[in-house]
């Protein structure tokens, strides 16, 4: 029996030979007959030391179950051997065999493993110990178990990526566009780590959205609000948008491989995009308002849904309305039953959801922003033409005539102009007028005479003059006919004539 001890011993760590030439060479020479040449006798050298744990990672875990590890060995090591009281686990100094139920080769000495195991002190953790227990079942491919020496390894972690547990897009000042996507995540986040790309169809994309724009949601890192304003490929930065699928993928510079995904959900509530008022020319007839929404809005029953601002008169009003929507639209119709706080609408007014009224969309997020979006009302004029009504033709000198619109009493006849009987334009309102009147002749009775402008009325606008059949040198005209040329100027400016006839008698 002899035994060689190596004067250059292999390095650390070898266990097994790299290669297949594993022949050893026995030189003989006989004593006795020095004559003889000596002769080689090659002979195996067999393996007999134990497998060596080099590596071992744990996978980290986020909730409870089994554990996963990683562990590598210095040799290729029987798979059959790793189940069991194979491993010892130690930590804070107290040893334990861990529980492993599985074992998945991923190359001859690299091994997944599953541990399950209740008890704290035998679940792998970032900074323990493992090592080969040497009375187990481990033994490499010849057979040889480990030597009970064998050495400890610090047990390192395997992070798992940040999943994504909840996104959604908001309209955080309520302005109808979408200003921010907040994602939460499973895990803590770094900013510097994330690497954030939004896709809201229609090639409306943002790829690798700028740090700048990121921040943190709360002091636990958890989540991720993106300023998003601006960052659309082909959406403005004041487009009017609140719905749409949108889809958000983070990627982490230090696991490249390993991007998260989610859909984002709708979280921004509809505004009013325009709104046009068309008001009926009857006075017993219904006005009607068409309201178009940033995303389609189920029918609405509440009976007040808008607030409005007249920029005329500096008050806020409203209309009482029944909706004619049947279905969720971006469309809605509303027949208006009242107008409260002001005459009349004017073009140019301002028109906004009222949040008592529980407008939403059809995920049901509800407008509850008090300052979302005022939209411009826009009012269809309604078509006016001054006409001229005489309170009594004919008329007969020195009678008393009165007339409620204009708030006049006198004698003679009234001669006056109307206002619309709607006003959907203080520009189509009466703003002067004068008249002229010949005799059958064509002589002058009277010219130019300006009208009044009446502080009556529904409007206070309506034009008149008290004529008592006097001319301009204050004498009664004689019976018969008279032609009466009345001009009107509008506040648009526009000017209007119209000729009467006017019979006098006594």
């Amino acid at each position: 029996h002899v035994t060689i001890v190596l004067a250059k011993p292999f390095a650390n760590e070898i266990t097994v030979a790299s290669t297949t030439n594993k022949q050893g060479i026995s030189y003989n020479r006989p004593n006795n007959n020095p004559g003889v040449p000596e002769s080689a006798s090659p002979f195996a050298v067999m393996e007999r030391v134990g497998p060596l744990i080099m590596s071992a990672q744990v996978v980290e875990r986020l909730s409870s179950g089994p554990d996963t590890m990683y562990v590598t060995f210095s040799e290729p090591v029987q798979k059959s051997s790793l189940t069991g009281n194979a491993l010892i686990l130690i930590k804070n100094g107290t040893s334990s065999e861990l529980s492993i139920t599985r074992a998945d080769s991923l190359s001859p000495a690299r091994f997944k493993l599953t541990v399950s195991s209740t008890d704290p002190l035998r679940v792998p953790q970032l900074g323990d110990s493992l090592r080969i227990d040497a009375a187990g079942p481990v033994a490499d491919i010849p057979g040889n178990k480990a030597n009970p020496l064998n050495r400890t390894v610090v047990i390192t972690q395997k992070g798992i990526p940040a999943s994504i547990v909840q996104a959604w897009y908001l309209d955080k000042n309520a302005d109808g566009v979408v200003d921010a996507v907040d994602i939460k995540f499973n895990k803590a986040v770094l900013l510097s780590d994330a690497v954030v790309s939004l896709d809201w169809g229609n090639q409306n994309k943002a790829d690798s959205i700028s740090a700048s724009l990121l921040s943190s949601i709360g002091t636990d890192n958890l989540g991720i609000e993106i300023s998003v304003r601006g960052v659309f490929k082909g959406i403005s930065t004041d487009s009017i948008k609140t719905s749409g699928s949108m889809h958000a993928t983070v990627g982490y510079i230090s696991n490249p491989d390993a991007p998260a995904g989610s859909d984002v959900a709708d979280s921004a509530a509809p505004v009013i995009v325009s709104a046009n008022f068309l008001p009926t020319s009857s006075l017993t007839g219904k006005d009607t308002l068409l309201v178009v929404f940033s995303e389609p809005v189920p029918p609405i029953s509440y009976a007040t849904p808008f607030k409005l601002f007249s920029n005329n008169s500096g008050v806020s009003y409203y209309f009482t309305l029944s909706d004619t929507t049947k279905v969720p639209s971006l469309f809605h119709g509303f027949i208006i039953s009242q107008i409260a706080g002001v005459n009349f609408p004017n073009t140019g007014d301002s028109i906004w959801i009222d949040i008592a009224s529980g407008i939403g969309d059809t995920t049901a997020v509800v407008q509850l922003n008090a300052a979302n979006r005022r939209a411009l009302l826009n009012v269809k004029s309604i078509p006016y033409t001054p006409h001229v009504v005489i309170v009594k033709n004919p008329f007969t000198t020195g009678e008393q005539v009165s007339d409620a619109d204009v708030g006049v009493t006198g004698t003679g006849t009234i001669i006056k102009v109307p206002p619309p009987l709607r006003m959907a334009d203080v520009n189509a309102l009466p703003k002067s007028g004068t008249i002229t009147i010949y005799d059958v002749v064509g002589n002058t009775v009277i010219k130019d005479v300006p009208f009044i402008l009446s502080k009556n009325g529904l409007y206070k606008n309506w034009l008149y003059y008290n004529w008592d059949g006097r001319n301009f040198n204050n004498r009664y005209v004689g019976v018969g006919t008279y032609v009466a040329v009345i001009t009107v100027t509008l506040n648009s400016g526009t000017v209007t004539s119209s000729r009467i006839t006017i019979g006098v008698k006594r």
